[in-house]
């Protein structure tokens, strides 16, 4: 890799002044995501995402600087759109397990996709091998999931729908109920498969659990 591709620099505008086409931006993040999830990090690299976004190599270093940013980017862009689910409902106690349920629903069948398994197979080992950047997508997936997920039940707890001390703890305590040994018979080939109605199944009954725990 050269020193120009490895530089990080913000896209640049043309000599007329017009943006930089945000229509490469998307085609470079969806490339990135069908290749991490298909290889896995170590077995996607910058020269295949630029040839299935239609785009130069040197354009994907300038508008996200390496691999491990652009990974990044995708794991929070997937929270982002996991945590849309939050704008359902109202503020009322049937309103946050309307909400509360729609995102675990949008989590836990995330998570339980066979590619995503088998990308959470080999993720751990890497991340040994790299602790850098175990920390960075641990902050952009499970980590913005927990805060995201803490600031609803934060916000019930002002609203005098729950009580909690620590709405980290009690997110933490929510999204195992939702996730329960399901993602350990995945990962161990226990369980082939689950079928979107089992997943359904299994958020709901952990969120009336934890409501039935935190509700004053």
């Amino acid at each position: 890799m050269s020193d120009s591709e490895k530089q990080c620099c913000a896209p640049k505008r043309s000599r007329a002044g017009r943006p930089p086409d945000p229509a490469k931006d998307q085609a470079i993040m969806k490339a990135a995501r069908d290749l991490f999830l298909e290889r896995g990090f170590s077995g996607t690299t910058i020269e295949e995402i630029a040839a299935n976004a239609s785009v130069s190599k040197v354009t994907v270093y300038k508008r996200f600087c390496d691999k491990e940013t652009l990974f990044e980017k995708c794991v929070r862009k997937e929270i982002g759109r996991m945590a849309e689910a939050f704008d359902v409902g109202d503020g009322s106690s049937e309103g946050l397990e309307q909400r509360l349920n729609a995102f675990g629903l949008k989590l836990t069948k995330f998570l339980t996709r066979p590619n995503h398994v088998a990308l959470d197979r080999v993720m751990g080992q890497e991340f040994a091998q790299v602790p850098s950047l175990g920390k960075r997508m641990f902050e952009a997936g499970p980590g913005q999931s927990r805060a995201r997920l803490a600031a609803v039940l934060q916000e019930a707890c002002d609203d005098g729908i729950l009580t909690c001390d620590d709405p980290l703890r009690a997110a933490e305590d929510l999204l195992v109920l939702w996730r329960g040994f399901i993602e350990v018979e995945l990962k161990f080939a226990v369980r082939p498969a689950i079928d979107e109605e089992s997943v359904r199944e299994r958020v709901e009954h952990g969120t009336r659990t934890f409501l039935r725990a935190y509700q004053r």
